[in-house]
C-alpha cells in the first residue's frame, strides 16, 4: 500500500494554514497601513516642528534686529565723539538691560578700540579693549573684562588682544549702509560667537565706529534645546557644507544615560549633513524629508533651509518614538495570532480526528473486514456528518448482502483467496494437501423418511462440521448432499496440514457427539470421515463464467474411497498412510489394515486416529490390535484371533477386530494360496 498523508494531517494543515494565511494577510495589511500612517504622521509632525523652529528662530532674529536698531538710535542720540569709553559702557549696559533678545553690545571705533557690555547669569560684565594700533608689547593693548563689582572676570576677551578690524562684522558694517548679519571667524576670542549683527554708527559724522551684537553657539543651542521634538528628538543647525553648526544644548546637558542616544541623534544629523554636502550648488537650499538608519535605529529627518547664513535646520526624530507602540502592538498581535493558530491547530486536530479521521479509519477497518469476510464484527457507525452517516448505512447494506451471500459460498475460502491475492480466473497448481471427506451413515434412508424435514437436521450437522473444520483452519470446498469436502494446505500454505486435518476430524466426531443430533428414529447421527494426503491440482476450476476453487487428483479420489471404507470396518474415522506419516508423533492412531480401494490394485495402509498426543496416551488395546494384525499378516490366524478378541474385551463392538476375526476364521477354514498378501480389496466405493 502506498504511503500517504493522513486526512487528519491534511485537515489540520488546511485549517491552520487558512487561518495562518488569513492572519498573515490581515496582520500585514494592518501593519503596513499603521506604519504608513505613522510615517506620514511623523513627517507631518517634523514639518510642523521645523516650521515652528523657523518661526521661533526668525522671531528672535527679527526682535534682535529691532532692539539693535533701537540701541543704535539711542547711542547716536546720546553719544558724541568725545564721549570716553567709561561713559559709553553704562549706556551700553542700560540699553542691553532693556533689550531681552540682546546678550551683548559692543561699540568699536575706527582705530580698533572698543567697549561693550554682556549679559551674564547674575548681571552684566563690561569689556574694554584698547586699539590695536598701540604698542603691541604694552599691557594697555590687552582687553579687560570686569564683573558687576569691578573685579576682573576670567572669561571671553579677558587678558587677550583683539582687533575687530580684522573681523568681517567690522569691515562689512563700514562697507555698507544699514545693519546686516555677518559671520564671526572661528578664531575669534569672543567666546563662542557665531554670528554678528552690526552697523555703522553716526556720531557727529557718518560711520563713526561700529555697533554690533553677537549670537552665540550656546545661546542658539539652548534655544534649540528648548524646542520639544517629541520625547527623544532633537533640532540641529547644519552649515552649507553639511557640518553640524549647532547642537541642542539641553540634550547635551542631560544625564549620562542619554549620552548614547545623543550620539545616535548626532550621527543621524551628520549623515543628513552628508546629504547636503553631496547636493549640487543649485540644490543646496531645498526642503527634504529623509529616513536615516544608524546605530540600529531608524530616524526621520527633515531638512529645511533656515535662510540665515545658508544654514539648514535638521529636525531628527527616532521613528521608534512613534512606531514603538505600533511595533509593540504588532508583537502582541503576532503573539496573539500564534496563540490563535496553535489553538486552531489543536481544535482542528481534535475535530479532524473526532469527526473525520476516526470515522474514516473505522470505515477503512470495516472495509478490511469486508475484504476478509469478517462480517460479524461490522457495527453501525452513525455520524453527525451526513456523508459518513450515508456511508455507514451503505456498509451495513453491504454487510447484510455479503452475509446472505456467504451462506452460499465458503467464506473461509474467499477470505484466504483475497489474503493471498489470487485472481478469479481459471488456473491451478500442484500442491501437497490433506483432503477431508465426510458423510452421514444411512442418510439416504433418513432423507426418504423425513422428506423436507431433513433440512433442519442436515443444517445442524453442517453447522457442527463447519465450525470444527474452520476452527482448525480448514478450507471447506463444498457440500454435496450430506457429504462435506474440505482440505488443508491451500489456499494458505500450512506445513502441518495433516496434523490440522486430523485434529479437525477428531473435533468433528467429538462435536457431533456433544451436539447429540438425532435422526428420525431418535438414534444419534452417525458419520464417516476419510482423510488422505498427497499431491493435488488446487485452484480455480471451471469456466470463465463460473469458477470453483477446489482440488482434483488421485489423492482426492483416494480420500473419498477411504471415507467409504469406514462402512466396511464399521469405523467412524480412517486416514491414509501418507496422512499418518505426515501427522507424525502428534497423532495417536492404530493401523487398521492394508486395503486396495475400489478401482486400484496396489494396497495402502489405513489408520484409525485415536486422539492427539496432547490429548492423552494410546489405550492398552492398541498394542493388542497391532499384535493381532502382525499375526494376521504372518498367517498365524489363530494367534491373530486371540489378540483381536482381547481388543474386543477392552473395546466392545470394535469393528476392525470383528472384521479381521471373521477373515481369520475364513482363512483357517480355507487357507489362502502361497502368494497371498494381506490386502483387503474393496469391491465397492
Amino acid at each position: 500500500m502506498r504511503a500517504g498523508l493522513g486526512i487528519r494531517s491534511v485537515i489540520t494543515v488546511l485549517f491552520v494554514g487558512g487561518i495562518a494565511l488569513t492572519a498573515f494577510v490581515v496582520h500585514s495589511a494592518w501593519y503596513n497601513t499603521a506604519e504608513r500612517n505613522s510615517r506620514t504622521l511623523v513627517t507631518t509632525l517634523v514639518n510642523q516642528i521645523t516650521n515652528q523652529v523657523r518661526k521661533d528662530f526668525w522671531s528672535g532674529v527679527v526682535l534682535a534686529e529691532e532692539q539693535f536698531s533701537a540701541a543704535k538710535n539711542r547711542l547716536e542720540d546720546d553719544l558724541v565723539p568725545e564721549t570716553p569709553p567709561a561713559l559709553r559702557i553704562p549706556l551700553l549696559t542700560e540699553v542691553l538691560r532693556s533689550s531681552s533678545r540682546l546678550s551683548i553690545l559692543v561699540h568699536a571705533t575706527p582705530d580698533g578700540a572698543f567697549v561693550g557690555a554682556r549679559r551674564t547669569g547674575d548681571g552684566f560684565e563690561t569689556i574694554s579693549c584698547p586699539g590695536a594700533a598701540k604698542d603691541a608689547g604694552s599691557a594697555t593693548g590687552i582687553c579687560a573684562v570686569t564683573n558687576n563689582d569691578g573685579s576682573p572676570a576670567d572669561t571671553g576677551l579677558a587678558g587677550k588682544r583683539y582687533d575687530p578690524r580684522s573681523d568681517r562684522w567690522f569691515s562689512q558694517a563700514n562697507a555698507q549702509d544699514g545693519a546686516a548679519w555677518s559671520p564671526v571667524r572661528a578664531s575669534t576670542p569672543l567666546d563662542g560667537a557665531i554670528a554678528a549683527f552690526s552697523g555703522a554708527v553716526s556720531i557727529a559724522e557718518p560711520k563713526n565706529g561700529v555697533l554690533a551684537t553677537f549670537r552665540y553657539t550656546s545661546e542658539l543651542a539652548y534655544t534649540l534645546g528648548d524646542i520639544d521634538v517629541g520625547v527623544t528628538g532633537g533640532v540641529f543647525v547644519l552649515g552649507p557644507d553639511g557640518e553640524i553648526v549647532i547642537s541642542p544644548e539641553k540634550m547635551m546637558s542631560r544625564t549620562s544615560d542619554m549620552l548614547a542616544h545623543r550620539g545616535r541623534l548626532t550621527a543621524a544629523a551628520a549623515i543628513a549633513g552628508n546629504r547636503i554636502r553631496s547636493r549640487p550648488e543649485s540644490a543646496k537650499n531645498i526642503v527634504e524629508n529623509a529616513r536615516i538608519v544608524t546605530g540600529g535605529e531608524t530616524y526621520s529627518v527633515a531638512l529645511n533651509p533656515l535662510e540665515f547664513r545658508d544654514w539648514q535646520l535638521a529636525v531628527v526624530i527616532p521613528e521608534a518614538e512613534f512606531l514603538s507602540e505600533i511595533e509593540a502592538t504588532t508583537r502582541r498581535l503576532f503573539i496573539g495570532l500564534i496563540v490563535v493558530v496553535l489553538l486552531a491547530g489543536l481544535v482542528s486536530t481534535w475535530l479532524g480526528r473526532r469527526l473525520v479521521a476516526n470515522p474514516i479509519r473505522a470505515f477503512v477497518s470495516d472495509l478490511k473486514k469486508i475484504e476478509t469476510f469478517d462480517l460479524a464484527n461490522i457495527a453501525p457507525r452513525p455520524s453527525n456528518l451526513a456523508e459518513f452517516d450515508a456511508l455507514s448505512e451503505a456498509l451495513q447494506r453491504v454487510r447484510v448482502g455479503l452475509t446472505a451471500f456467504g451462506r452460499f459460498i465458503p467464506t473461509d475460502l474467499v477470505r484466504g483467496l483475497l489474503a493471498d491475492g489470487m485472481d478469479a480466473k481459471p488456473g491451478g497448481h500442484q500442491r501437497e494437501i490433506t483432503v477431508f471427506f465426510a458423510d452421514i451413515a444411512g442418510f439416504t434412508g433418513i432423507s426418504e423418511r423425513l422428506g423436507e424435514k431433513v433440512v433442519p437436521l442436515i443444517s445442524s450437522y453442517f453447522d457442527v462440521m463447519s465450525t470444527a473444520i474452520s476452527a482448525n483452519n480448514g478450507t471447506i470446498d463444498k457440500f454435496i448432499g450430506d457429504a462435506v469436502m474440505a482440505f488443508w494446505g491451500a489456499p494458505k500454505a500450512n506445513v502441518h496440514h495433516a496434523e490440522a486435518a486430523c485434529r479437525a476430524a477428531l473435533a468433528c466426531v467429538a462435536a457431533l457427539r456433544k451436539a447429540d443430533i438425532q435422526d428420525d428414529k431418535g438414534n444419534p447421527l452417525s458419520i464417516r470421515i476419510g482423510l488422505n494426503t498427497g499431491l493435488a491440482l488446487v485452484g480455480n476450476i471451471g469456466s470463465s463464467e463460473r469458477l470453483n476453487y477446489t482440488a482434483i487428483g488421485d489423492s482426492v479420489n483416494v480420500a473419498s474411497r477411504i471415507e467409504g471404507v469406514n462402512k466396511y470396518y464399521r469405523t467412524t474415522l480412517l486416514i491414509g498412510e501418507e496422512t499418518r506419516r505426515a501427522a507424525g508423533t502428534e497423532l495417536v492412531a492404530r493401523e487398521v489394515d492394508m486395503i486396495a480401494v475400489y478401482g486400484r490394485m496396489e494396497g495402502i495402509a489405513v489408520f484409525e486416529p485415536i486422539c492427539m498426543r496432547d490429548q492423552g496416551p494410546a489405550p492398552d488395546w492398541v498394542s493388542n490390535y497391532a499384535a493381532g494384525l502382525s499375526h494376521y499378516r504372518s498367517r498365524h490366524f489363530a494367534e491373530a484371533m486371540n489378540a483381536f478378541r482381547q481388543v474386543l474385551e477392552a473395546k466392545r463392538d470394535d469393528g476392525p477386530s470383528q472384521v479381521l476375526i471373521s477373515a481369520c476364521e475364513n482363512y483357517i477354514a480355507n487357507p489362502p494360496p502361497e502368494n497371498w498378501k494381506a490386502i483387503t480389496v474393496m469391491d465397492a466405493k
